[in-house]
């Protein structure tokens, strides 16, 4: 068991209730928010933290012993909070990588050797929560069991985005009866940044591409009423066009074939 981690442990016996703190004392020294707005920066006893530049928000969430939890933000909307570990000791102040889904609620949770916290993951797609576990040296990231949205047919989905629909838990049986689970993984990382499943004739259908890959990833689901006609189409420009499912004979709805039009 890491020595830091048993001190912290004997000196503090549960997670401090501070949130959005300025300021705390630790063993190491006064430890507190300062600089303006895009400059902010701490220092703990008058020492400088080598963290990013270009913060405009740095709250000190939480403090166990003497480990601080700081939440970290450039402004905006695009990533609300990242984090960091900071070990405020005497002499050996440190701290760890950053980490984070950039979600702004978080729990948090220890034992003898680590510290977790964990939040909501902010890939629409995942639909499950990431702990993020930190032993004192490494930070661990492990994602939780996908969630159900209750859903019981194809018509249930309308109005949902397609990234909901290929991650719910309880469909995944559904997608596997016709497609492989790498290909179940891939539909996943591909369809996140899109629409809303809308009718298209007798298709419940939408279309999304991969975050920060929309040039060079695109994908569909369409499914009909009674969901035994569905088709799930993926493109990359490595791979090209790949199709699984059964159209039942019906014409493919525009998002498909806008997918298939990508292979020329």
């Amino acid at each position: 068991m890491s020595g830091i981690f048993l001190s912290v442990l004997l000196a503090f016996a549960g997670w401090s209730e501070a949130s959005a703190e300025t300021q705390v004392q630790t063993r190491a020294g006064l430890a507190q928010v300062t600089g303006a707005y895009t400059e902010k920066s701490v220092t703990i006893g008058g020492v400088s933290l080598p963290l990013p530049e270009g913060l405009a928000y740095i709250d000190i969430k939480e403090q166990l012993g003497d480990l601080l939890l700081l939440s970290l933000s450039y402004g905006g909307n695009a990533c609300p909070a990242e984090y960091v570990w900071v070990h405020a000791v005497p002499g050996a102040i440190r701290l760890s990588d950053t980490f984070g889904t950039c979600s702004d609620l978080y729990e948090l949770s220890y034992d003898s050797e680590t510290v977790s916290v964990s939040m909501p993951s902010m890939r629409s797609g995942d639909n499950h929560n990431v702990t993020f576990v930190y032993d004192g040296k490494t930070i661990r990231e492990e994602a939780g069991s996908r969630k159900e949205q209750g859903v019981a047919t194809v018509a249930g989905w309308q109005g949902q985005h397609i990234s909901m629909v290929i991650g719910d838990a309880g469909w995944e049986g559904y997608f596997l009866s016709f497609m492989p689970p790498e290909a179940l993984a891939d539909a996943r990382r591909i369809l996140n940044v899109g629409h809303n499943m809308e009718w298209q004739g007798p298709w419940l259908t939408a279309w999304a591409c991969q975050p920060h890959a929309c040039n060079s990833t695109r994908g569909a689901i369409a499914m009909t009423a009674d969901g035994t006609g569905v088709i799930v189409a993926l493109w990359e420009g490595a791979t090209g066009v790949r199709l699984w499912g059964n159209p039942k004979g019906l014409p493919l709805p525009g998002t498909v074939l806008d997918v298939v039009a990508q292979q020329n």
